[in-house]
């Protein structure tokens, strides 16, 4: 799994966005829910590939009250289920890949991320290694 990182300007702070890929080894129709523990990551997003076209299942999900203090969602655990998905029914039935893409506009945060993050359906989880760069 490569982990991307791409820095944000916003006025004068300075802050970062990062986003890793998954190869998806099921359809995504297949999972019910994700989750995972934040490492101080302000918001997350989540997009599947289906063809050619990328759909936004989950768009910059709030993960912290305040981007710059330590608060209790900054380290929590999170579980977003499927029916907060803005596309609840995703139509594609092959394998393809997913994105997940975290952001952190505040520049007290050096490191950020998610850990364990996991694809989760009825009978099983697969954790992927996630570990924050």
């Amino acid at each position: 799994m490569k982990i991307y990182s791409v820095g944000i300007n916003k006025g004068e702070q300075l802050g970062g966005c990062k986003a890793f890929d998954v190869a998806m080894q099921k359809p995504c129709c297949l999972y019910s829910a994700f989750k995972f523990k934040n490492n101080h990551s302000y918001s997350i997003s989540v997009l599947f590939q289906c063809g050619e076209s990328w759909e936004v299942v989950i768009g910059d999900y709030e993960l912290m009250s305040n981007p710059h203090a330590l608060d209790r969602g900054s380290e929590a655990w999170t579980i977003l289920p499927r029916h907060i998905w803005k596309h609840k029914e995703v139509t594609c039935s092959k394998k393809h890949n997913m994105r997940v893409i975290m952001k952190q506009p505040s520049p007290h945060w050096k490191q950020f991320g998610v850990y364990n993050f996991q694809l989760v359906n009825d009978n099983s989880s697969k954790t992927l290694s996630t570990e924050p760069t």
